[in-house]
């Protein structure tokens, strides 16, 4: 159960956390954007998460999902065979929550059906004012650059805060130990 009040910053991280405790000040009613970026390890899902969970313990509803699960729940619904739900019940859940966590911005193979979709419902959620909070391993502009359907809402995507985790790789520090005793030949 990660949260944010019982997290500790590395260096790199202190800006994500005085925004992060800025958004979560909005609650119950947060409408403010945000970009968290930076290099592979820095901590970004580790905010969202710890995000995820202030809003769930101050009551107000959040979704915790990637990029790549809301395209493929809405594939999915072409399918009847594989799914229930339909196009407009996967997007109404995802436009509607009060407070929606996107990680992976950048990790998906974006096609003209992929920006469709996500412009649909982010642009919804923009007119209507409810928070959207994102991870991703670029910036706005290198956004921009190699996510061509997305070029159109990066500035309502940065209208907010637009945070940058540095530091080292926070990885490594969890790496488990090798077990003693192991053969030769699964060490380096």
């Amino acid at each position: 159960d990660v949260r944010v009040a019982d997290q500790r910053p590395s260096v790199g991280q202190e800006e994500a956390f005085k925004y992060a405790w800025a958004l979560l000040a909005e609650l119950p009613d947060p409408h403010t954007w945000a970009l968290f970026t930076g290099d592979y390890g820095r901590g970004k899902t580790h905010v969202l998460t710890g995000l995820v969970n202030g809003c769930r313990l101050a009551g107000t509803w959040a979704l915790y999902t990637t990029t790549e699960a809301i395209l493929s729940r809405l594939r999915r619904t072409y399918d009847s065979s594989a799914s229930a739900e339909s196009t407009e019940n996967v997007r109404c859940r995802v436009e509607d929550v009060p407070v929606l966590v996107v990680d992976e911005l950048d990790r998906v193979k974006w096609t003209d059906w992929a920006g469709e979709q996500l412009i649909a419902i982010l642009n919804g959620r923009y007119l209507a004012r409810r928070a959207t909070w994102f991870a991703s391993n670029l910036g706005p502009k290198a956004l921009t650059a190699k996510v061509e359907p997305l070029a159109a809402l990066v500035s309502r995507i940065s209208s907010g805060y637009v945070v940058v985790l540095e530091g080292a790789d926070l990885r490594p520090a969890f790496q488990p130990e090798l077990p003693e005793g192991l053969p030769e030949y699964l060490h380096d």
